[in-house]
């Protein structure tokens, strides 16, 4: 699929054509980059040897694990109840706090104020 056609013709230079069907499905079909930097020795070596016995590159091996691994242990509900609670509690005893000393301000004008701005 190209994304830029030149056109020819006789009586013009060659003229730089965008096709905008192939730029919008290439843009839907990119990939995205994954680096994994400080990869220990010894995991690097089994990626390389699990990809040889599989007959596949180390990067198609890593996205078969990632996917298999991903897809196997769904994401757990990690919310404690409790502690939302709580957070929500201490967030709703800062709210409003500042409210009259502040009110009809501008943020220039708080900011001016608090850094003792004249």
């Amino acid at each position: 699929m190209a994304l830029v056609t030149a056109k020819t013709d006789l009586k013009s230079e060659s003229v730089p054509q965008i096709d905008s069907n192939a730029s919008i499905a290439n843009f839907v079909s990119m990939s995205t980059t994954l680096t994994i930097r400080n990869l220990d020795a010894e995991v690097k070596q089994r990626l390389r040897l699990r990809a040889a016995e599989h007959q596949t590159s180390m990067e198609a091996e890593a996205r078969k694990i990632l996917a298999t691994s991903l897809a196997a242990a769904p994401v757990a509900d990690q919310r404690d109840e409790a502690a939302i609670a709580e957070r929500r509690k201490r967030i709703e005893a800062c709210v409003g706090i500042w409210k009259d000393r502040y009110e009809g301000k501008s943020t220039d004008a708080i900011m001016k104020e608090l850094r003792g701005d004249d």
